[in-house]
């Protein structure tokens, strides 16, 4: 009876090392699932970072566009102002030069008369 316990007991031992060895192996495979899940969490956690980085870049070059875009614009309602000024100006003196040429013309027409007066009466 003795041998049959010790076989039986050999069989247990040896099915609970089998055992204790798959376990093991079991263990060692999914400790490298987590170390590879882990990595590539840290990828991820680095690619979002880098990510974020660009947007707060692009994000600021964005303001900065913008702020040129209202100073251009500022700067082309400054300019268009000054144009109208200045073809405001333009038409002004227009109306002077052509007032001036008048009253020439009427000036000369008047030396003219005045010099045939003048000739009549001599």
């Amino acid at each position: 009876d003795s041998s049959i316990e010790a076989g039986a007991l050999r069989e247990q031992l040896a099915d609970a090392e089998a055992a204790a060895a798959a376990s093991t192996a079991e263990a060692r495979v999914l400790r490298a699932q987590v170390e590879g899940v882990e990595r590539g969490l840290a990828d991820s956690a680095a690619s979002v970072s880098a990510m974020s980085a660009e947007f707060a870049d692009s994000h600021r070059r964005v303001a900065e566009l913008l702020s040129e875009l209202g100073s251009s614009r500022t700067k082309q309602a400054e300019t268009e102002l000054h144009l109208q000024a200045e073809v405001f100006r333009a038409g002004r003196c227009a109306e002077e030069v052509a007032e001036a040429a008048s009253l020439s013309e009427r000036l000369q027409a008047a030396c003219s008369e005045a010099r045939w007066s003048a000739e009549d009466t001599e």
